[in-house]
């Protein structure tokens, strides 16, 4: 999941330009909010704050408003990921959160990846309890009959009228192996089951979908939550898709994609980011008999300081008493130590947070390795000074379980060498950033044929369009190259390690008796504060230790402003790291390499050769 700016030509059209017979229908639209219910985050120096659900109420409430008052009916969508990623989400089975979303004025959302975090029955009870009063659209889900609440709130499709334009949506949700298997914790293996949406040999669940909504409507929208770079091949590979409301990957693009389809129309993508930093807007022209045509589309800032509304301003403080309730002031207010630099998220690269993160899980379980992914952070920046418990728990608000009320668990594994060397070679291949402690690489740049060699020896087009130029040597544990043949202890989040056991029993044989330990990552995080003091700022060679980016333009970014947000020694992105891939397809391939290692154990010695 990334924060990238993406400029991309748009074609506008003047508003004044529409034929009198045409309606213009105001479109506005949000995504990955992540129950970041009072802000999107401290702001680096110099920059505003921005978010707040109260604040982006008020901001879609005026938009709405202007547009009525010129005749303008608007939809008002969301493109999923909106129940978890605060501290809010973790007291009363994150009804707090379900209730500020239900009065926030949407007509439709998609279902992300992290809606569903605590599993199908879990999801069940929760919508049981807090039903929704508008329908929640995944059109590549199958949901057992007995999941009654699913079964009947989430929908494949629906059909909106404003100013008389039919207007058909339907939702995607990603299918990614690294989130397909959560749906089974704390339920049955066939309550929930994610589906391929693309096409094969027939038409896909999408095409299906585009052709049927196509007949009954003037307007077609996807709403989905599986990625830009997805957007853009359901684009590619539609025919009759009018619009592509996104989310997943956090993209803000501040200009529309127009990606061609089968019959050469273009067709808009959309997605405003993370955290409701801002409101998409967007006006589209239906003429009868003629293709709708987007003709203007802006990305409208939600500023911090904006008036709240009063009915979600009250939904907030009663979610931050329930907080409070459950972990009490005294508490969450505790100063653990300092930090001289903000805390964010090393989801792209090293940060100053993630290697504290990472240090602190190797450190209280005295393993020879640390790891750690970024997209487990929190998205939600917090600032520098005083490192309170409750700033911890932002970092790093996961759970699985609905009563797992202090986070999630460092587990403790045994690992080969030759797999944590495998693994790091896809991960900076393909585009990943891993987060390590105890474990030090090299990164070098492969020629401009050689790359294009490796982009060329995969059909598929995302794994082409993901392979980078990067490539890794020199891996070392605690200073010595790595061995092999031999078996290191890890200590990781209980999420990546249950992650890896629910995407293949294989992972059973390669990560060996992996364990929880008795301490959540919260404690993990505070002992390690105790210990250390303060969290200083990020250096030029923290993670990997490569000359290639020790200096130059790297390092002025280890050491200076990073263009992607980051403020001066709080991190950099990693120069391979991208959000082009698709997990699923990157991760299968991993699992196949596994498998022809272990027949094949020669494949092991030939990697070391291959990165002297």
């Amino acid at each position: 999941m990334k924060f990238k700016f993406l400029f991309v030509l748009c074609a506008v059209t003047p508003f004044l330009a529409h034929p009198a017979s045409a309606t213009i229908i105001q479109i506005l639209h949000t995504n990955d909010l992540h129950a970041s219910l009072e802000t999107s985050g401290a702001p680096k120096d110099g920059t505003p704050e921005y978010g707040g659900w109260a604040q982006v109420k008020t901001v879609m409430d005026r938009l709405t408003e202007e547009a009525r008052q010129k005749g303008i009916e608007t939809l008002r969508l969301d493109a999923g990921d909106f129940s978890e990623g605060t501290s809010f989400y973790f007291p009363d089975h994150g009804q707090d959160v379900l209730r500020a979303f239900q009065h926030m004025g949407y007509d439709a959302t998609a279902l992300g990846n992290h809606d569903w975090l605590m599993g199908a029955r879990s999801l069940d009870r929760s919508l049981g309890e807090m039903p929704f009063s508008f329908p929640i659209l995944s059109a590549n889900l199958k949901i057992n009959s007995a999941l009654k609440n699913l079964k009947k709130q989430i929908i494949p499709s629906t059909q909106f009228v404003r100013g008389g334009v039919r207007i058909g949506v339907f939702g995607l949700s990603t299918d990614e192996a690294l989130y397909k298997w959560i749906t089974r914790i704390d339920s049955k293996k066939k309550d929930l089951k994610i589906m391929n949406f693309r096409d094969g040999s027939e038409p896909g669940i999408a095409n299906q979908l585009i052709r049927k909504l196509r007949k009954k409507n003037d307007l077609v929208i996807a709403l989905t939550h599986i990625g830009y770079d997805e957007d853009q091949l359901l684009a590619k590979n539609s025919r009759g898709l009018d619009l592509i409301v996104g989310g997943h990957s956090h993209t803000v693009l501040e200009s529309m994609n127009l990606t061609p389809d089968r019959d050469g129309h273009t067709v808009p993508i959309v997605q405003t980011g993370f955290n409701g930093k801002y409101v998409g807007r967007i006006l589209v022209d239906v003429e009868p008999g003629q293709r709708p045509q987007v003709l203007t589309y802006e990305l409208v800032p939600v500023l911090h300081e904006t008036p709240q509304d009063p009915v979600i301003a009250q939904d907030v403080a009663l979610a931050k008493k329930r907080v409070e309730a459950l972990y009490l002031p005294a508490k969450l207010d505790e100063v653990i130590g300092q930090s001289k630099v903000r805390l964010v998220s090393g989801e792209n690269g090293p940060t100053a947070y993630s290697k504290f993160a990472v240090d602190a899980m190797k450190d209280v379980t005295d393993a020879q390795i640390g790891l750690d992914v970024g997209a487990f952070h929190g998205g939600t920046a917090q600032a520098a000074g005083d490192v309170t418990r409750l700033k911890l728990m932002e970092m790093y608000p996961r759970k699985f379980e609905i009563a797992q009320n202090e986070g999630l668990y460092v587990y403790e594994a045994r690992i080969p060498g030759w797999v944590l060397a495998l693994g790091l070679k896809y991960a900076v291949k393909f585009g990943a950033y891993l987060s390590f402690s105890g474990l030090t690489f090299d990164v070098y740049q492969v020629s401009h044929d050689q790359w294009e060699h490796d982009q060329k020896a995969y059909r598929d087009s995302i794994k082409q369009f993901s392979v980078t130029p990067y490539r890794v040597r020199n891996i070392q544990v605690d200073g010595a190259p790595i061995c092999r043949f031999c078996t290191y202890t890890v200590a990781a989040p209980e999420s990546l390690i249950r992650g890896a056991w629910g995407i293949t029993a294989l992972t059973k044989l390669i990560i060996q008796g992996g364990h929880p330990t008795p301490h959540t990552i919260w404690d993990a995080m505070t002992f390690h504060l105790y210990r250390i003091h303060t969290i200083e700022p990020i250096g030029p060679n923290d993670h990997f230790n490569s000359r290639e980016y020790s200096n130059g333009y790297r390092r002025a970014q280890l050491t200076g402003i990073d263009p992607e947000g980051y403020g001066p020694l709080e991190g950099a992105e990693a120069p391979w790291s991208h959000d082009h891939g698709s997990a699923s397809a990157i991760v299968t391939d991993f699992f196949n390499d596994v498998q022809q290692h272990i027949l094949n154990p020669k494949l092991i010695d030939q990697d070391a050769k291959d990165e002297q």
